[in-house]
């Protein structure tokens, strides 16, 4: 008798995308509601979804965030994932800001018929990533598949280095929320590290911050380019957001008098995501920075396309009053 095909339930975008990337997306059977499938892929049962708007402001969503005291951000369709039947359920139980917290699904696993396994991740650097990406192809029988994965990060490392040695590394900002500004964490210092840059703002592991206005100011002073990979952000989102803030604000007043150049990446598809499209994000970043059109990497993985897509980030522009794009990425001045 043939074994029956597994089903699998990812509740954590960047989990998604590398069972896509190890080729095992035909065992996902639900997602939660962030999780991206690529163009031409079926539409599956989303399980999960956000208490708090996430339309509002960046200052209000930091508002309602912190008011709920520790109790959970997100709904999980418990009658739905039963009827699923899934025999693994992957999840994460590193931020209950950024999606559904370990707690809720273990307690709804518990409650299932066939007893599900459920894998919790938690990565906070580009080690754990891999990690991450180890275990679940350990899970899922595609260990080599996970390696070579793997493997890419190295790959990208080694050839950004032999591609730029000979040019002096850029002094630059990236933050990850805008009212109040926050600093680059966990994964993302990094990612430009990776791509030959010196990331300010964060350091390798370590959680994003609340910056003051003293502290925002002088990292600002002391970049040459700056980087906003808003959470959950996409390009056009930043774009309203910098132009909603109030005239006041240290960050808006700042990026505008600095005339420096500002780059806004979708860092619900990349950046903040811990996953494949890391490597993606890496070379937005060069694009960004150096304009090369190399690709470094291949255009897809399994069954994740990893080359950057339109919209993934573009140069901002303060022209007449207000935040415009300018240029696609790869055409930096």
């Amino acid at each position: 008798m043939m074994p029956k095909p597994l089903r699998v339930v990812s509740l954590l975008p960047g989990l998604t995308d590398t069972l896509l990337a190890l080729g095992v997306g035909e065992t996902i059977c639900g997602i939660s509601h962030e999780c991206d499938l690529p163009s031409g892929w079926p539409e599956l049962p989303r399980l999960t979804r956000c208490r708090i708007d996430d339309s509002k402001s960046s200052k209000a969503i930091d508002e309602d965030v912190r008011s709920h005291n520790g109790t959970d951000l997100y709904d999980l369709d418990s009658e739905l994932l039963a009827s699923l039947r899934p025999d693994l359920i992957l999840t994460q139980a590193q931020c209950d800001v950024c999606a559904i917290s370990e707690k809720t699904v273990a307690r709804a696993a518990a409650s299932l018929p066939g007893n599900p396994a459920v894998l919790a991740v938690h990565p906070i650097d580009l080690g754990g990533v891999c990690q991450m990406i180890r275990e679940v192809g350990a899970r899922l029988d595609r260990s080599k598949s996970a390696s070579e994965l793997i493997g890419l990060f190295d790959k990208l490392k080694q050839e950004c280095n032999s591609e730029v040695i000979n040019q002096q590394s850029l002094n630059v900002a990236h933050l990850e929320w805008l009212d109040p500004p926050m600093s680059s964490g966990h994964w993302n210092h990094e990612l430009f590290q990776m791509a030959r840059l010196n990331e300010i703002t964060g350091a390798a592991a370590k959680p994003s911050v609340v910056l003051n206005d003293r502290e925002l100011r002088s990292l600002l002073d002391e970049s040459e380019k700056i980087f906003l990979g808003i959470c959950g952000f996409s390009v056009d989102r930043t774009l309203h957001e910098l132009n909603i803030l109030l005239p006041e604000n240290t960050l808006s007043v700042a990026l505008q008098n600095d005339r420096k150049e500002v780059f806004a990446i979708d860092a619900h598809r990349l950046m903040v995501r811990p996953g494949p499209l890391l490597l993606t994000s890496v070379l937005a970043i060069r694009r960004c920075c150096f304009g090369s059109d190399e690709t470094l990497l291949p255009d897809q993985f399994g069954q994740l396309p990893l080359r950057p897509q339109a919209g993934d980030v573009a140069w901002l522009e303060w022209t007449n009053g207000r935040w415009c794009i300018a240029e696609s990425a790869g055409e930096s001045k």
